[in-house]
């Protein structure tokens, strides 16, 4: 399975992933216009006029489309000068925050169903025998997924009769708790897929995980001997190569762990998936 297939068919072109920017940015920009609402001008029609001079700025009061050059402003009218400058910034602010408001509204109001995205979906069946879409509708995309093959498989052999709900056999029974869960969560995922890094060095996740809706790829890998000191190192290793080819923790890289005297729990793998791939929760 070729790292391309990640990147190119499933993750570009998410329109969900720039939906929760614009969402994210939307919240930002009501919050500024909150703050903004409740501008109090205390200087209605004034404007400054500000002349540049060698050690500094002065400051002139005018009326509003008044002619001359105003009123000098002297250090002890301070108050003045600071008020009628923050108040045509939050002006300015609060009148770009609703334009900026306005557009994204009605960007989000169009995406929900007239987007490049969404034009396969309204096809016929007939039509839809023919089309080759830009964007994968949710039910290509995973058939895609489930025919994918580990080419090359992980050559590390496994031992002991460790199944999952799904007939796949793991390395412990804690593999077997995440993948059952997320199974059960009905998160398509596969066990042990080659995974290319920009050196060409091939890793393999303990779980390779899609977040459908998302079009975006996790990477699960448990460490479950933490207590070993060389099993430790080599797990260090193992993360600094992953932040090296961008794939972060917290961000592609979700890790467990486990020691002697801490076991891994259903209730910590839930909560993961919960917060990753629950709809309400997705990133």
């Amino acid at each position: 399975m070729g790292k391309e297939f990640y990147t190119d068919e499933i993750e570009k072109g998410s329109i969900r992933l720039f939906q929760k920017a614009v969402e994210k940015r939307m919240r930002f920009l009501s919050r500024v216009l909150r703050e903004k609402s409740a501008i109090k001008d205390l200087w209605p029609g004034k404007r400054l006029r500000i002349s540049k001079k060698a050690k500094g700025f002065q400051y002139y009061l005018k009326e509003e489309g008044g002619k001359g050059s105003g009123r000098y402003l002297s250090a002890k009218e301070q108050k003045i000068i600071c008020g009628i400058i923050t108040r045509d910034y939050d002006l300015s602010v609060r009148k770009a925050a609703e334009t900026e408001l306005n557009m994204l509204t009605q960007y989000l109001n169009f995406a929900v169903s007239g987007s490049v995205n969404h034009i396969y979906e309204k096809q016929s069946v007939g039509r839809k025998q023919v089309i080759k879409p830009v964007y994968p509708s949710d039910e290509q995309c995973l058939e895609r997924w489930e025919k994918i093959s580990a080419d090359p498989p992980c050559p590390y052999e496994k031992t002991g009769d460790i199944f999952t709900e799904k007939g796949e056999q793991v390395r412990s029974k804690s593999e077997v708790l995440i993948a059952d869960a997320l199974y059960h969560a009905g998160v398509p995922y596969h066990y042990e897929y080659p995974l290319k890094l920009h050196t060409g060095e091939l890793f393999y996740p303990d779980f390779t995980i899609l977040d459908l809706p998302n079009r975006k790829i996790y990477y699960w890998e448990h460490f479950g001997k933490m207590g070993d000191r060389e099993y430790l190192n080599k797990t260090l290793i193992k993360i600094r190569t992953y932040e090296e080819n961008g794939i972060w923790p917290g961000e592609k890289l979700l890790m467990t762990f486990e020691s002697p005297d801490v076991s891994l729990g259903t209730k910590e793998i839930k909560n993961i998936i919960a917060e990753y791939f629950s709809p309400e929760n997705g990133r």
